[in-house]
């Protein structure tokens, strides 16, 4: 048993608590600590949330999507409600245009294209509840 004062909202705590396992690196402190693969993040400012694109779609669609898996995709970065999609399956897009607003915590956020493009395909509509990953749009 070890007795620890934890200290929450400036609050003190004195607690005991039972150690089921040796901590590995006290007794052995040159151990390297385990590390785990980072994915990357999308950065939020002031309402504007950067999409996840990648090559091919590899998460679940929500919508009318076309089944076909090819080119960039635009994934939602947070789970949310559509609120409109200011692009049209054709269009050539900019890298930086927004493609779709999406609400998110009564927030409404941006979704950019992170690179130029062509529209292949919109997987979404307004109104359309979306979850973090979903597929959003697809570009060649």
């Amino acid at each position: 048993m070890e007795k620890l004062r934890i200290t929450v909202n400036g609050r003190s705590y004195d607690v005991t608590v039972e150690v089921l396992e040796a901590d590995e690196n006290k007794h052995n402190p040159k151990k390297e600590p385990e590390s785990f693969p980072v994915q990357p993040l999308t950065a939020i400012s002031g309402g504007k949330a950067q999409a996840n694109t990648s090559k091919g779609s590899t998460g679940s669609s929500s919508g009318n999507s076309t089944g076909n898996s090819t080119g960039k995709t635009v994934n939602s970065p947070m789970p949310g409600t559509i609120m409109s999609v200011k692009v049209n399956s054709g269009d050539q897009v900019k890298r930086g245009q927004v493609l779709v607003i999406l609400e998110a915590m009564k927030m409404e956020n941006e979704i950019m294209a992170e690179s130029d493009g062509t529209i292949r395909a919109i997987h979404v509509s307004p109104g359309q509840s979306v979850q973090s990953g979903d597929l959003l749009i697809t570009l060649t």
